[in-house]
């Protein structure tokens, strides 16, 4: 996969079955990758900014309408959350669904 990660990675298949990564890098960002069709291949990796917890991985599903979310949880121990803001949208900015260690 190469690059500086800090965490493992996350899997999940969007909706029409192409393959999305998500990481946690040595920055403490959140970094995608997806393919560019089905069993093709991935691109480049994007960063998606934010302070993240680096010992725990992101949590990745698809929701009833095929747009993807995810969960994190930040350095601090918040949950965070990030989603599609339509099917086959761009990533819609982090919000808090709350809570501290």
């Amino acid at each position: 996969m190469g690059g500086p990660w800090a965490g493992e990675p996350t899997l999940v298949a969007n909706a029409d079955g192409r393959l999305e990564r998500g990481i946690i890098g040595g920055a403490t960002a959140l970094y995608c990758v997806w393919q560019a069709a089905p069993g093709g291949d991935f691109g480049d990796w994007q960063g998606r900014g934010g302070d993240w917890e680096t010992n725990i991985a992101p949590g990745a599903a698809t929701n009833a309408d095929g747009r993807l979310e995810l969960f994190t949880t930040g350095a601090a121990g918040a949950a965070w959350h990030r989603c599609q803001d339509a099917l086959w949208g761009r990533i819609r900015p982090r919000t808090t669904t709350g809570g501290t260690r």
